[in-house]
């Protein structure tokens, strides 16, 4: 989705789970990670998995190369 697609929809005091890796920075809107808890991308050259908990409201990213982030 485009940042102009998302902005018909996205609220700019929407809660998000954002993630800076490699300097390249993503956003993911709560409203879909309640929905959709695991998503996985491939973000500057490495396969990267981020998880969201609806319940506790935790986020969690990690790698391939065994990096974790909370």
């Amino acid at each position: 989705m485009s940042v102009g697609e998302a902005g018909a929809w996205i609220r700019d005091d929407e809660l998000v789970l954002a993630l800076i890796y490699r300097n390249v920075k993503r956003v993911y809107p709560l409203q879909v990670l309640v929905w959709h808890e695991i998503r996985e991308r491939w973000i500057a050259g490495t396969p990267i998995l981020v998880t969201y908990c609806p319940l506790c409201g935790s986020g969690i990213q990690n790698s391939d190369n065994g990096s974790t982030a909370y």
